[in-house]
């Protein structure tokens, strides 16, 4: 009997130092995540009923391998490619109600177009429609507004969505959108963003930066970086060795502002998924040009949300589950516990 007692008593000690190991193990690696701010990304989609759409900037490939040095004034004026060089009747696109064009300096593309709606549109709506001349071919960077603020030194912060458009070979293509909206938390050990800051404001932020320090360290300017000293204070770079000095400054000082951090990152980026149909020229005249369309393919967005694995509530929820499933206590069988020996002890 007493063989049999001391057992039973082995096989509840082991019982106990198991389970007291084990709800351990488990509060250890809670604390870990808790305190480390461990996340997870949360998938969902969302339906709408209208949807806001990108815009398009419109960059043609051939300004980079065919205008010459030095990138100065003159050579901007033989080679801006104004709206009259990109668009087919651009005339009836300019004044469309909800249609804008507005020229972007680029570093690589000397001018750009970037074309955007002023309004939402709906799912039957053929959201962008127009005519490009099959001069050239051209590069479409999709993106929210105040994200081409990027093409103007070839810097980017973060990854762009582009489509390459060959006007040689294609009569005309279909650009199929898909909107995916990421929410990051607000701070965490790997990063810092800001919940009001958009795409607009993070540029604006950048331009600011270049704006206060570009007129100090730079000794001339040019066409591309006119917007970077707004009091017109620096003279015309007059050679070719001048204007990249001047261009190599900006470029240092965007480079370091992204590095250190300057300008609060978004907390909520827009990204833009893309799949192209291309259909072959003789489909069309060849005076045509070619014809662009870019809409929504759902109205459906997809919604990544960044949420922490224990935050003070989940962490609750798994401490108090751990120590009922291998401790068999609840919140309140220890109040009860206290309770009694507190009496006992003022008996």
């Amino acid at each position: 009997m007493e063989k049999m007692e001391k057992m039973w008593q082995l096989l509840k000690a082991v019982t106990i130092v198991s389970c007291s190991l084990l709800f351990l193990i488990q509060m250890v690696e809670v604390w870990r995540q808790f305190i480390n701010e461990k996340t997870f990304v949360a998938v969902s989609h969302v339906k709408l009923e209208s949807l806001k759409l990108p815009e398009l900037t419109i960059c043609p490939i051939q300004a980079y391998k065919s205008v010459p040095k030095p990138w100065n004034a003159s050579i901007l004026n033989a080679h801006q490619f104004s709206q009259e060089d990109i668009f087919v009747d651009v005339d009836a696109v300019k004044n469309s109600k909800k249609l804008k064009l507005v020229e972007v300096p680029s570093r690589f593309y000397i001018m750009c177009q970037k074309v955007s709606m002023t309004g939402p549109v709906k799912a039957q709506d053929y959201s962008f429609a127009f005519r490009l001349k099959n001069l050239t071919d051209y590069i479409v960077y999709i993106h929210e507004p105040g994200e081409e603020f990027w093409l103007r030194l070839g810097i980017y912060p973060y990854e762009m969505t582009t489509v390459k458009l060959s006007s040689s070979d294609v009569g005309s293509a279909d650009i199929v959108l898909r909107k995916e909206m990421s929410y990051k938390l607000k701070s965490g050990q790997e990063q810092k963003c800001d919940r009001d800051h958009t795409a607009m404001d993070y540029s604006q932020c950048s331009l600011k930066t270049l704006q206060t320090e570009f007129p100090n360290k730079a000794n001339c300017t040019f066409y591309l970086l006119e917007d970077f000293h707004p009091d017109k204070s620096l003279p015309l770079c007059t050679s070719f060795e001048e204007s990249e000095k001047a261009l190599m400054v900006a470029q240092h000082i965007l480079m370091n502002a992204i590095k250190e951090k300057k300008c609060s990152e978004m907390c909520d980026v827009t990204r833009y998924h893309t799949n192209m149909a291309e259909y072959h020229r003789n489909i069309m005249p060849e005076n045509e040009g070619l014809l662009l369309f870019c809409f929504y393919a759902t109205m459906s967005v997809d919604h990544k949300t960044e949420k922490y694995i224990y935050g003070f509530e989940t962490a609750l929820v798994a401490v108090g589950g751990s120590m009922g499933l291998f401790l068999g206590l609840s919140c309140m069988s220890i109040i009860l516990s206290l309770i009694e020996w507190t009496q006992k002890k003022l008996k």
